[in-house]
């Protein structure tokens, strides 16, 4: 068993129960994107996380995209709102451009698309236009 230090200070040794998320800097930096809200942001740095765990798991469609699946009280229970709130993050990143669902059918769960923010270069317009 390991010794309890006196602090709680991060310890590069036990990387393994630290896990993290990342947000693009672009989502924070390109205009499009600049208006999400803070929650939004967390969200798509857990969804980020989700799709490469995705590769794990060989979840790909036919077109070799990774996809997820992760309800919306998933959503709500991850990052402690309600599921109205779950819900508007979900939209408010899908009208963004950041994430696609596809639906499934009746009670299945939508396949949900994470996309790169688009860089956003001099006169406006996106990389990939």
């Amino acid at each position: 068993m390991k010794k309890q230090l006196a602090n709680d200070s991060v310890r590069t040794e036990e990387p393994e129960q630290n896990s993290f998320t990342q947000i693009p800097l672009s989502s924070y930096e390109a205009q499009p994107y600049r208006e999400i809200t803070p929650l939004s942001r967390q969200l798509y740095g857990l969804l980020r996380y989700r799709t490469c765990l995705a590769e794990k798991y060989g979840w790909e469609d036919e077109k070799g995209r990774r996809y997820i699946y992760c309800t919306i009280r998933q959503i709500s229970e991850e990052l402690g709102c309600s599921v109205r709130t779950a819900g508007k993050l979900m939209a408010e990143l899908q009208g963004k451009g950041l994430l696609e669902k596809e639906r499934q059918g009746q009670g299945k769960p939508n396949r949900i698309y994470l996309n790169e923010p688009g860089e956003l270069f001099p006169g406006g317009k996106e990389r990939n236009e």
